[in-house]
């Protein structure tokens, strides 16, 4: 049955309904004696009836008076009237966690000031050994001033297992009839199974909790309950929102599957994640410092100015580089459009023994007359020009003093007029008293049979004599 507006439980006048579950319906109400705001909550007349229920609703009241902590919700009174089982508790205005967190993810600040003080409270029931059971954000009240408030404990929501919503508390009957196995999205492992249950059931519970505050959703969400229960025995979570790795660490360890991976105590999670509220600024710091070379590197190079050492290495690599090709390539071929090539002499013997004057200006060669079947070299001598010796009248005489045969010199570019010119070839001996002259044979070939005419039994006769002496012939 539900109380209207106005109706009176003993002292307490009720003013407004606040909500139902499988377990009561709550009330706001008014102490007369005391003229304060409270909580009521009443039996359903229809559980009233059956003894474990009623069992388990003393003994939820019997917990609560034995707690007395800021972040547990403090129990007043419990009575009977008209058949009906009430307790008494504080009210809190404000909401529910689960409220706030369908704003979205919690900032970490707010998140770890809330996460301590539900860690102590849930750390004082521990200690007087008793295990909340059903621990969830709608279970978690945050009033105006940021203080929160665990409620319900032992509380368990009445649904058939096989048409529970998600988000609904189930029982069932396991060991015991009426065994409290929470709401689905908040069950631990061990609740799954129907194992028994203590204070590290809970912690996986707050686990949970504390991920959806982090992530803005539940860690296990899936369509229905078989697939929720599946999740949590076999998943694990992946946290999309960047948060504090020790926090993380203390997720993590929370949502252990194995009971044995959770903390020994609830009062050690308090402390740790106390701790981290109160340096969370160094650690903020030092995973900024942590972070800060990959976030360098990840930035867009137009970003950052290119180094002035950067750009001259740049230039300088580029320079040697054609440097580089330009010296395998060689140097570059002159354009010979404006040059004409002419023959340096046209004597039949042929020319040999080219010679650059030291200033390169005149070329100096050895030039043969066709004698018979052999070849005369002319070294000066005599009134008549040597064949083949030709230079510019503007050049310089060219002479070679020496036993080589030399030859005529020829003008710049050995083109334009030329005219002929004795060529003299001095010996050894030219210039000494008696006018001394030596003869040097020269080989000539005999173009009948390709022999040399200096041999002594060969058909061209005796060797040629290269008139060498001074002067005339």
């Amino acid at each position: 049955m539900s109380l209207a507006p106005s109706a009176r439980l003993g002292p307490y006048e009720i003013l407004a309904r606040l909500g139902a579950g499988g377990m009561g319906e709550v009330y706001r109400a008014r102490d007369t004696r005391l003229g304060r705001d409270v909580a009521i909550k009443i039996l359903p007349a229809d559980l009233s009836g059956d003894p474990s229920r009623r069992a388990r609703f003393e003994q939820e009241a019997r917990a609560l008076a034995a707690l007395n902590h800021p972040n547990i919700l403090g129990l007043y009174d419990i009575g009977t009237e008209d058949g009906i089982d009430y307790m008494v508790t504080e009210f809190v205005a404000g909401e529910t966690l689960a409220a706030l967190i369908e704003r979205g993810p919690i900032p970490t600040r707010k998140l770890l000031d809330i996460a301590v003080q539900i860690a102590d409270g849930m750390a004082a029931a521990h200690t007087a050994r008793i295990t909340h059971r059903d621990l969830k954000p709608l279970n978690i009240m945050i009033d105006r001033d940021t203080r929160v408030k665990i409620l319900d404990f032992g509380l368990a929501k009445q649904a058939a297992p096989a048409s529970t919503a998600p988000d609904e508390t189930v029982t069932a009957a396991q060991t015991q009839p009426g065994t409290i196995l929470g709401t689905v999205n908040y069950m631990s492992p061990e609740q799954v199974r129907g194992q028994p249950t203590d204070h590290r059931s809970d912690q996986f519970s707050f686990g949970l909790v504390l991920y959806e505050m982090g992530a803005g959703r539940k860690p296990f969400d899936r369509p229905d309950s078989v697939q929720t229960m599946s999740a949590i025995l076999t998943d694990e979570p992946p946290i999309d929102r960047s948060i504090p790795a020790p926090l993380r660490w203390a997720i993590d360890r929370c949502l252990a599957k194995d009971p044995a991976g959770r903390y020994e105590s609830s009062r050690d999670l308090f402390h740790e994640l106390r701790s981290l509220r109160d340096h969370l600024s160094e650690t903020s710091t030092s995973q900024a410092a942590m972070a800060a070379p990959a976030v360098v590197a990840a930035a867009p190079p137009r970003s950052r100015p290119i180094p002035w050492t950067l750009a001259a290495a740049f230039a300088l690599g580029v320079a040697a580089t054609f440097a580089a090709l330009w010296m395998m390539a060689g140097p570059e071929i002159p354009d010979q459009s404006a040059y004409r090539f002419m023959p340096l002499s046209f004597e039949p013997g042929g020319q040999a023994s080219l010679i650059w004057s030291p200033d390169s200006k005149s070329v100096a060669y050895a030039a043969r007359e066709v004698v018979g079947a052999g070849v005369r070299e002319d070294a000066g001598g005599g009134d008549e020009p040597a064949a083949g010796l030709w230079r510019r009248d503007r050049d310089p005489m060219v002479r070679h003093d020496s036993d080589r045969a030399v030859g005529g010199c020829g003008g710049r570019g050995v083109c334009g007029e030329v005219v002929p010119r004795r060529v003299s070839r001095r010996g050894e001996g030219a210039g000494a008293p008696g006018g001394a002259s030596e003869r040097h044979p020269v080989e000539a070939r005999d173009p009948g049979d390709g022999r040399e005419s200096g041999d002594a039994d060969g058909p061209g006769g005796p060797p040629l004599e290269s008139d060498t002496a001074a002067g005339s012939a």
